[in-house]
């Protein structure tokens, strides 16, 4: 009996030490998204492995993304999804999702400049008026161009309004240059989201300086990412604490801002 005994402890004893030799177990999610770059996904994957986190990192437009929705709601895929443009959203209309965030993180809309004693940009209307200049991306001219419409949205009934309005935007097609892909030896005024700014211009001018281009009191004028959740995710409460550890990166973490070419969300 005794002898029973000990194999039974021995036994028990096994079992224990095999249980705590297994692997630690790694939660999965999948996140589609747009626009990241090899190095942001990078941050996306270290984010998630400190949190012991396996990270699946699609590449899909966001056309893609809502079809994949429409075919299969209850599994698309993915579980999370991160889109790079106010234009991009329009594909998520009349869709749902667990949660949603079209303004999750706004990344500014200004212009990239190198400093001397005759540039001196202050705001928007001196490329209408005073400078010439291009666009660095394809991005910041129709957001640019959607909140001016904006601010002069009351024009068709104040005739001076609309008149100021045209001759504004008669101004920065007069002052526009071509599209320019090459950034290594020009200093030019770049019309740019603040991402283009500090990925693709800063690098070639360590001195080139990004204005937001506004006037006293007012906003700067912004394109955004958009953050969801699938509505059937399977790993909801999962998907939501990477959320909720994505909100605070984006918020608190220099790094993890500018990587990403974003500011802090306004409370």
């Amino acid at each position: 009996m005794r002898s029973y005994l000990s194999l039974l402890l021995i036994l028990l004893l096994a079992g224990c030490a095999l249980e705590n030799a297994q692997p630690e177990s790694h939660q999965e999610l999948t996140l589609a998204q747009n626009f990241m770059s090899a190095a942001q996904k990078h941050i996306f994957q270290k984010i998630a492995k400190r949190k012991h986190l396996k990270l699946t990192i699609l590449e899909l437009s966001a056309e893609a993304i809502r079809k994949a929705i429409q075919t299969n709601p209850w599994d698309p895929g993915f579980d999370l999804i991160l889109i790079d443009g106010l234009s991009e959203q329009r594909h998520f209309k009349k869709m749902h999702f667990a949660h949603y965030e079209p303004h999750f993180a706004s990344i500014p809309v200004g212009i990239s400049y190198v400093p001397d004693s005759v540039v001196k940009v202050r705001a928007f209307e001196d490329l209408s008026k005073l400078y010439l200049w291009a666009a660095a991306d394809k991005k910041a001219e129709p957001i640019l161009k959607a909140h001016l419409a904006y601010a002069y949205r009351q024009r068709n009934e104040n005739t001076a309004m609309q008149q100021s309005y045209r001759q504004l935007l008669q101004g920065y097609k007069d002052h526009e240059l071509a599209l320019e892909a090459d950034f290594e030896r020009k200093k030019t005024l770049y019309l740019c989201r603040y991402d283009t700014h500090l990925q693709h211009l800063k690098p070639f001018f360590k001195n080139r300086q990004y204005t937001f281009a506004r006037k006293p009191n007012q906003a700067f004028y912004a394109d955004y990412l958009c953050l969801a959740v699938v509505q059937q995710c399977a790993q909801h409460a999962l998907a939501m604490n990477f959320v909720e550890l994505l909100q605070q990166k984006r918020d608190q973490n220099k790094a993890f801002q500018k990587a990403f070419g974003i500011v802090a969300q306004r409370k």
